[in-house]
């Protein structure tokens, strides 16, 4: 493992009128390493996530990617640096196909692609999450709950992202 974190939050502080959603919080992360962020409800879990995403740039602190500080105003930007995340609700759109969803904001695709090259793109993402048996061309909403939580993690990995959190 490397010594230098790929991504480094260092007393990271974060209000929102009275309320204090994160007070010096520090959190690092090393090539390689598989983190869990635990706590009560309330204790800035997802205002560390939204950060770290680019959904909340109003923190104070410091934010490092490799070594370089960093504060992104979009989660574009977050992403073009490596980051993808899932949230925790979900976010696919019912009425496209498992494919569509999968590309539907990723880089990888061209502007317009049929739902047959989609589909066969969309194919290894959803094998390596587990979903062998599921056509990319079905609708989202015609998925359980369940399969409907891998095929965000498998849009996730089709970003080829540095950083993944969930």
């Amino acid at each position: 493992m490397s010594t230098n974190p790929i991504l480094k939050i260092s007393k990271v502080s974060r209000t929102f009128g009275a309320i204090q959603a994160l007070k010096e919080a520090n959190f690092e992360i090393n090539e390689g390493e598989i983190m869990g962020l635990v706590g009560e409800n309330g204790a800035g879990k997802s205002t560390l996530v939204k950060i770290i995403s680019g959904f909340d740039p109003g923190f104070k602190g410091s934010y490092q990617i490799n070594g370089k500080e960093v504060k992104f105003e979009t989660p574009s930007q977050a992403e073009e640096s490596g980051i993808a995340i899932a949230q925790q609700e979900l976010s696919l759109i019912p009425n496209m196909s498992v494919a569509e969803n999968i590309f539907l904001t990723g880089a990888k695709v061209k502007k317009f692609a049929t739902l047959n090259t989609l589909a066969k793109m969309a194919r290894p993402y959803l094998d390596e999450v587990g979903l062998t048996e599921v056509d990319p061309s079905t609708r989202i909403n015609l998925l359980s709950v369940g399969e409907q939580h891998l095929v965000e993690v498998a849009r996730l990995i089709s970003r080829e992202a540095k950083n993944y959190l969930m």
